[in-house]
């Protein structure tokens, strides 16, 4: 089976991979927090350390013999791991002592923290997909292969709390992509070299799902990854050889307005709504006002990503009018 061109699906990453996460640009408030964890942790790592007196003044004779020659300096790794046993050595008081400046200082960061998240630093809410082949529902944790036969010709129903859409088994065509109740892509195209036939490679895991399958050429897979969120990055199209996606927005007012030169991601709006294509390995090749047309590499993928991570990547381009902000 491993010789089978559909065997790597059984390796298939969760969303959210990398990849997916460079898609969520992180919260400002809550870099300022991870600041001040790695802020204390380095104090006492390092500037606690330093101002105890040295270890191998705080251990006996015996406690070296064993390591190497009595008398010669402690390795790092083993005066680091003896850390804790010196502290216990010391007087609590001058342990009080040396480590309320750290303390201090540490709590001082994690309230800046709090202090500068943005008001737009909301959370996001999520739910799980269920998934319908053929008339038999998938739902629930799980990992499974379905079979070739009950794969070919058939449309994968996906849906959830919040986003819902499409998939031709057959190419991978994505169709009525719908998030939060608003219809966003009438269709997303990928190349396909030849039609799909391999197994289907299904993963529902929370709100997470990934679906793979490959055609019967070399590096010939395509996948879907999409979660069940009301916003973020909630989807993206991965190729495993060089090609080409094709976008198109859903009828109505929705529409792309900003092809931002720096990032490379492309902006859609219908006005309260704003979100992205988000490429990686990819290149813009044309877009107009309901469609556009991505040159991606092997490996590369189209993302989606919408609402608060969205304004933040357009305030970053300095053109929020272009979009209507």
């Amino acid at each position: 089976m491993a010789g089978e061109p559909w065997a790597r699906i059984y390796a298939a990453p969760e969303l959210i991979d990398c990849r997916c996460n460079s898609d969520i640009t992180p919260h400002i408030g809550r870099s300022l927090s991870s600041l001040a964890v790695r802020t204390l942790s380095l104090l006492f790592h390092f500037l606690v350390p330093a101002l105890l007196p040295p270890l191998s003044y705080l251990t006996s004779k015996s406690d070296v013999e064993g390591l190497g020659r009595a008398g010669r300096p402690l390795p790092s790794m083993i005066r680091t791991n003896s850390f804790s046993g010196a502290m216990n050595a010391m007087n609590p008081r001058t342990v009080k002592t040396l480590l309320r400046p750290a303390c201090v200082l540490a709590l001082a960061l994690v309230a800046l923290s709090v202090i500068s998240v943005p008001a737009f630093a909301g959370g996001k809410t999520c739910n799980a997909f269920s998934v319908v082949i053929g008339g038999k529902t998938f739902a629930g944790k799980q990992t499974i292969l379905v079979p070739a036969a009950d794969a070919n010709g058939k449309v994968a129903q996906v849906k959830g709390t919040f986003a819902s859409f499409n998939v031709n088994l057959n190419t991978f065509k994505v169709t009525n992509y719908t998030l939060n109740g608003t219809k966003i892509f009438a269709s997303k195209t990928p190349t396909v070299p030849s039609p799909l036939n391999s197994p289907l490679f299904l993963k529902l895991n929370n709100e997470q799902l990934v679906m793979q399958r490959s055609g019967s050429g070399e590096d010939q897979d395509l996948k879907v990854q999409a979660k069940d969120c009301d916003t973020g990055g909630t989807f993206q199209l991965e190729p495993d050889s060089d090609g080409k996606q094709t976008n198109v927005l859903a009828t109505g007012p929705i529409h792309y307005c900003l092809l931002d030169s720096v990032s490379g991601r492309l902006f859609f709006t219908n006005g309260p709504l704003l979100g992205y294509d988000s490429p990686q390995l990819a290149t813009n090749l044309t877009w107009s006002a309901k469609r556009s047309t991505w040159a991606v590499r092997a490996g590369g993928r189209i993302g989606m990503v919408t609402g608060e991570d969205a304004e933040q990547a357009l305030a970053l381009t300095g053109n929020e009018a272009a979009c209507g902000r």
